[in-house]
């Protein structure tokens, strides 16, 4: 019986490999790969956020495909270069962001709140 299960995962393993045809997008940049309904995909490796971008290009023509990925990378570059970040915050920076906002509302005096509810919020946010 478990050679019958086994034999079962290992069917589902290879029907989840995705990609028949790989392509290199501006020498390595980016790949677009065919998946098995014959829609070309894009994939780009973000090294600043350490994520990848995977996305449709909703096309089963190769070259509309190279077109739209190319320009995809452009479009991520210019992001990336202009500082912005492709795939949002974390948890612990959005943490940051808040107890820098209530840390200056701590120097206000009296619109703001009193040290000790910052140190608080700050014990309560670690």
């Amino acid at each position: 019986m478990t050679t019958d299960i086994n034999v079962w995962k290992e069917e589902r393993r290879i029907n989840r490999e995705m990609a028949f045809d790989e392509t290199d997008i501006l020498g390595g940049k980016a790949v677009i790969l065919m998946n098995v309904h014959e829609m070309w995909q894009f994939r780009m490796w973000v090294a600043t956020e350490k994520k990848y971008v995977r996305e449709t290009l909703k096309t089963r023509d190769k070259a509309l495909a190279i077109e739209l990925a190319q320009n995809k990378v452009y479009a991520i570059g210019y992001k990336l270069q202009q500082g912005e970040k492709i795939f949002g915050i974390t948890v612990d920076e959005a943490c940051n962001e808040f107890l820098k906002h209530k840390e200056k509302q701590v120097d206000l005096g009296e619109a703001g709140i009193v040290k000790g509810r910052f140190e608080t919020i700050k014990v309560l946010s670690i």
